[in-house]
């Protein structure tokens, strides 16, 4: 086999018959600095090598690309040039030396991976959208997105003609992960989820407060008693986490300014910061609800006292931010000093703050339907849905609550196939999804888990069970959104510091028994 007529990197290569194509790159000497970019293609006949190496000009300048043999003719897609990244698709015709410039590329383009499947082009880049093009089509097919959005890794479509995702950097990690994204399977499985367990350095067992940010879960405070009922001073924590999916690693971050559980949070519009407001914890004399609102720098790591502060201590309530404002919807007011009857109060008003902490939460003028607190509640649009929880006398909610904030005024929803006390939700384009939590046995006799996951369709007010049961226990489980699909945490476990994760696609299936794909200990 002769070599190349000089080095090159950064390029990428395709076959067609006999023929090996070289495509891209560039050439840096290691002495002088100088880079020099390739226009040429390189053509290598494998049944007759000795013939040695002819050439073509490209059109372009390219390397970190991906080029891919479709149709008996060469796609090359996306990459860098001298002047920066670019999405361009060029199609090559080796048998006339013709090239036809194609439809752009949707998403970012540097260090894209692609092959073909089934006789299209599919491609996935940094931003994590996969796509698809059919040789003689005028635009890409958005097939789906990857959990990892990645690039300088590598795709393969396999037997099933679905897309095998792996390799790559993610947010400035080697993810270790393979995903399947399935572009031909769609409904012949159960939702594509895999779960795995992994070491873990907090001593959180439950109830902690959450954000997601550029591919990290950020988790603060908790409690460190899988007890139900444990509230002593010593088993409220403040300490803070941060853990990568992608690599199954964790990071310290700072603690929570105060020892506390069930702090509700939102990440703030820009994502640079987020905020965490109210909760629970122990005062020094007994364990109550809290009203403070605390402000997360992710860049500079830090908390501080910036406010909104609540008037009234909650906690079990539903913070989310609509426009400018924060909301907060429902909860509870919980002081171990009042007289027994009182010591528990549902709070029925309405309240909301300015984002900008210039002014303490006030009452809205609105007060919700009926009181609940530890219930699920979820934005989408200008609507915030109100689902289960449980009111006084720890009766539960039965009815479904919907606000319209440009309205003002209340509305009612289907409610899901039972009640569910502390479930959670998550939110996926106009769809809620339904997790966990407790609901009324089928004979009355109390309470038992309610291991299902339910899809919410807010557009046509309709629910559909995604699955019957998952594959890790949901008691205290936290369900949140994660690049396109459902990501699932629970570290409530007697045996030692353990997380377990999972990752759920609800849209893949039509079955309701969710496939496992990916199951490891880490």
């Amino acid at each position: 086999m002769p070599d190349m007529p000089s080095g090159r990197s950064s390029h990428d290569t395709a076959v067609i018959g006999s023929n090996l194509y070289v495509l891209g790159g560039w050439k840096l000497d290691a002495d002088t600095g100088e880079r020099m970019w390739y226009e040429d293609v390189w053509t290598l006949d494998l049944r007759h090598p000795d013939r040695g190496w002819s050439s073509v000009p490209a059109p372009f300048k390219r390397r970190a690309m991906a080029s891919v043999a479709v149709d008996g003719r060469i796609m090359v897609l996306g990459g860098m040039t001298p002047d920066g990244s670019v999405r361009r698709a060029d199609l090559f015709d080796p048998t006339t030396g013709s090239w036809t410039e194609l439809p752009d590329f949707p998403e970012q383009g540097f260090g894209i991976a692609a092959d073909a499947v089934n006789g299209r082009v599919v491609a996935t880049g940094s931003d994590g959208g996969v796509h698809s093009w059919r040789p003689g089509a005028s635009e890409w097919r958005h097939e789906g997105v990857v959990t990892y959005p990645r690039f300088f890794h590598q795709v393969a479509g396999d037997q099933h003609g679905d897309l095998i995702v792996l390799g790559g950097m993610s947010g400035g990690m080697r993810p270790s992960q393979i995903e399947r994204v399935r572009l031909e399977t769609v409904g012949e499985s159960g939702p594509v989820v895999g779960y795995w367990t992994v070491p873990s350095p907090s001593t959180a067992k439950n109830r902690q407060a959450f954000f997601v940010r550029r591919g990290w879960v950020y988790m603060f405070g908790g409690n460190n008693s899988t007890g139900q009922h444990d509230f002593g001073p010593d088993n409220f924590l403040r300490e803070g986490y941060r853990f990568n999916p992608a690599t199954m690693q964790w990071r310290r971050c700072a603690d929570y300014p105060m020892q506390r559980q069930s702090i509700q949070t939102s990440m703030g519009a820009d994502g640079s910061t987020g905020f965490a407001l109210g909760g629970f914890g122990h005062d020094g004399t007994a364990a109550r609800t809290q009203r403070e609102g605390y402000t997360f720098n992710f860049r500079k790591n830090e908390w501080n006292a910036t406010g909104p502060h609540l008037p009234v201590s909650r906690s079990q309530f539903g913070l989310v931010q609509h426009g400018d404002s924060y909301w907060v919807f429902g909860g509870l007011d919980y002081d171990p000093s009042r007289p027994a009857d009182d010591r528990f109060r549902h709070l029925s008003e309405v309240m909301t703050a300015g984002v900008d902490g210039g002014e303490d939460f006030a009452e809205a003028g609105i007060e919700l339907p009926r009181t609940r607190r530890a219930f699920g509640g979820a934005v989408v649009g200008d609507r915030y849905f109100m689902i289960g929880g449980m009111t006084d006398d720890f009766e539960l909610v039965v009815p479904c609550d919907v606000f319209d904030f440009e309205t003002r005024t209340w509305h009612g929803m289907t409610g899901p196939a039972r009640p569910r006390l502390s479930p959670e939700v998550a939110v996926l384009g106009n769809h809620i999804f339904l997790l966990g939590g407790m609901s009324p046995k089928q004979d009355g006799s109390g309470l038992e888990s309610n291991a299902s996951l339910e899809m919410y369709d807010t557009v046509e007010d309709t629910w559909t069970t995604v699955a019957e049961s998952m594959p890790i226990p949901l008691r205290h489980a936290t369900m949140v959104p994660f690049r396109g699909q459902l990501l699932i945490f629970s570290s409530h476990r007697d045996d030692g510091n353990v997380a377990q994760v999972m990752l759920v696609n609800p849209f893949n299936s039509e079955s309701t028994e969710p496939e496992e794909i990916v199951r490891g200990e880490f």
